[in-house]
């Protein structure tokens, strides 16, 4: 089992939204187990973005719950393959 590794803006969204709307915190909680695998749950990175920011792929995971559509974006760590990072954890864009 991989251990995920959020930036702080993004844990703190998963905090918010745990204690506002627990069935959409589990819902994201789910998720991200999906990433913790190992390997990765193929549905983890069924969605793959392209960014110049970064290298590699972005995966977009996303959650649908208590009528809210949210987004996980993540990313494996080049440093470090057994913690992938999330970068963002929010309100669905794409």
């Amino acid at each position: 089992m991989r251990e995920v590794e959020l930036v702080p803006e993004a844990l703190a969204e998963l905090r918010g939204v745990r204690e506002r709307n627990p069935l959409l915190g589990e819902r994201l909680d789910l998720a991200l187990d999906l990433v913790e695998e190992e390997p990765p749950n193929v549905r983890a990175k069924r969605r793959a973005l392209t960014s110049d920011q970064v290298d590699g792929f972005i995966f977009a995971i996303e959650v649908r719950g208590a009528g809210e559509d949210w987004l996980i974006l993540w990313g494996e760590n080049a440093s470090n393959p057994s913690s992938p990072l999330v970068f963002y954890v929010g309100k669905n864009y794409l």
